[in-house]
C-alpha cells in the first residue's frame, strides 16, 4: 500500500483516476443495493428482484464490442458523456422510481452506457504513468475498484434502513 502513496504522488494525474475508480463502483454497488430492495419492497417478488439483477447482467456481455467503442473514441470524451448520461439516468431513477418495467429498461441502459468505459478508463492510465508504473497502477486502479464494490452494499442498506 505505502508503494501504492509512492506512485500516486510520481504521477499526479493518477490520483484523480484513482478517485473515480473508487467513487463509481461504490455508487453502483449502492444503487444496485438499493434497487433490489426498493424492487423487494414494492412488488414483493423474489422474480422481480431477479428480472433486475439479469437486466444488469445482460449488457457486460457485449464487453468485446465495447471495446471496439471505446477505441473509436478519445478516453476523456467517451468518460465524460458516459459517465453524464449515467447520471442523468440514475437521477431520473432516484427522482422517478418508476414501475417495474421501464425501471428495467433504465438499469439495462445504465449498465449498456457503463460497458465500454471500463476499457477507456483502462486507456487512461499509460496517459498519467510511467510505462515502468503501468502493471502498479493497474493493479492499484483494479484494489481501489473493489474496495468501492465491497463498501457500497452495506452503506446502501444502512441508508436504506433509515
Amino acid at each position: 500500500m505505502v508503494a501504492g502513496f509512492g506512485l500516486v504522488r510520481r504521477s499526479p494525474g493518477l490520483a484523480g483516476l484513482l478517485v473515480a475508480q473508487t467513487v463509481s463502483p461504490l455508487g453502483d454497488a449502492m444503487a444496485t443495493t438499493a434497487l433490489i430492495l426498493h424492487v423487494q419492497r414494492t412488488t414483493g417478488s423474489a422474480a422481480a428482484v431477479g428480472l433486475l439483477l439479469f437486466a444488469q447482467a445482460i449488457p457486460p456481455l457485449a464487453a468485446p464490442l465495447a471495446g471496439v467503442i471505446a477505441d473509436r473514441f478519445s478516453p476523456g470524451r467517451l468518460l465524460a458523456v458516459g459517465w453524464l448520461a449515467q447520471a442523468v439516468l440514475t437521477g431520473l431513477l432516484a427522482l422517478l422510481l418508476p414501475p417495474l418495467g421501464p425501471l428495467l429498461v433504465v438499469v439495462f441502459v445504465l449498465a449498456l452506457v457503463d460497458t465500454p468505459l471500463s476499457a477507456a478508463v483502462g486507456r487512461c492510465i499509460p496517459a498519467v504513468v510511467a510505462d515502468d508504473d503501468l502493471v502498479a497502477a493497474n493493479a492499484l486502479r483494479s484494489a481501489v475498484g473493489e474496495l468501492g464494490a465491497v463498501l457500497g452494499p452495506p452503506l446502501a442498506g444502512l441508508l436504506f434502513a433509515r
